[in-house]
């Protein structure tokens, strides 16, 4: 059975030749987002950006409207890694004219807490028949309000609905009074 893929990966140079700096960073597993057949990832600030296989040669980092083909910024020429980290192949870089290779660029699975909180989470369902239809919809992640450990978002709606941690084992949709508490209107364990 094949290795899970990284939920996370990070490519990181000292120094990287071309004009593809910004395709450096985080990159986030899509999950259930398979392009030719093996997973893909996103980058989490640039969200344009996709690492992803080619279906004939390489794993490259790309435009979305380029997903799955032999286009990219970056290449790692190695059809037998499964995901990007677990090759040793040297990367390349596109400069407009050919491939240049990147001997200090390198892919490594990150740490999920080393990715950005979303910015925005959508919480949607069918229409449920308490006062917890209220906490449906768009929450914004509130800049520098952390709860239990944990950033923090606020309903765009109805100001007194918030997503946060409970500190122990769930995420509730909660008041601003219960916030952090193992109280509100939705849980979901985690």
């Amino acid at each position: 059975m094949p290795a899970q893929p990284p939920k996370a990966i990070r490519l990181e140079a000292s120094e990287i030749e071309g004009n593809v700096a910004d395709c450096l960073g985080l990159y986030r597993l899509v999950d259930g987002r398979l392009v030719n057949g093996l997973p893909a990832w996103r980058h989490t600030r640039f969200l344009d950006k996709w690492l992803a296989w080619n279906g004939s040669t390489a794993w490259n980092v790309q435009s979305e409207s380029n997903l799955g083909k032999t286009k990219g910024w970056l290449q790692l020429l190695d059809k037998h890694c499964t995901s990007p980290p677990a090759s040793a192949a040297v990367w390349e870089a596109w400069d407009g004219t050919g491939w240049l290779k990147q001997p200090k660029l390198c892919c490594q699975a990150a740490q999920l807490e080393e990715l950005p909180a979303p910015t925005a989470l959508l919480l949607e369902s069918p229409k449920i028949d308490s006062e917890a239809n209220g906490c449906l919809g768009l929450y914004a992640l509130v800049q520098g309000k952390i709860v239990n450990g944990k950033p923090v978002w606020r309903h765009t709606g109805r100001p007194n609905r918030w997503l946060s941690f409970n500190g122990d084992n769930a995420w509730n949709a909660q008041s601003e009074a219960n916030l952090g508490k193992s109280r509100g209107w939705l849980q979901l364990l985690d």
